[in-house]
């Protein structure tokens, strides 16, 4: 259990004029598993790569994002635990969007289908 952001996804963070990442929407943080919040920028990563058709990209930002969290962080998260934590950040987005529309569900599924398609594999696609 760690504090983590509880929503956290690449529409939290945000680049600003003095040249710093800065993450918001803190409403919903608490105490919880931090791979929720690592698999929801896998999630977002991995819909990133999907719609722009760069999926070889997906595997070699994944590696450096977990390095660089597992070099500081109290409980290091293996790619092969991520899977999971994807497709629970799916399934969360699912359920809270009410501005759903088909096309971001499908996009959605998009990656869920992505992340079956390697299953047994390391966090997702390889």
């Amino acid at each position: 259990m760690a504090p983590i952001h509880g929503s956290f996804g690449w529409d939290c963070i945000h680049y600003g004029v003095d040249k710093r990442f800065h993450v918001d929407r803190f409403q919903t943080c608490r105490r919880a598993d931090p791979g929720l919040d690592l698999g929801g920028y896998a999630t977002d990563l991995l819909g990133f790569t999907l719609v722009r058709h760069e999926e070889a990209a997906y595997p070699v930002c994944l590696e450096e994002f977990l390095t660089s969290y597992n070099s500081t962080a109290n409980s290091p998260m293996d790619q092969r635990d991520l899977g999971t934590c994807i497709a629970l950040a799916v399934s969360e987005r699912l359920r809270r969007a009410s501005w759903l529309t088909k096309a971001w569900a499908d996009h959605l599924l998009g990656v869920l289908e992505a992340l079956s398609a390697t299953s047994g594999k390391t966090g997702g696609l390889d």
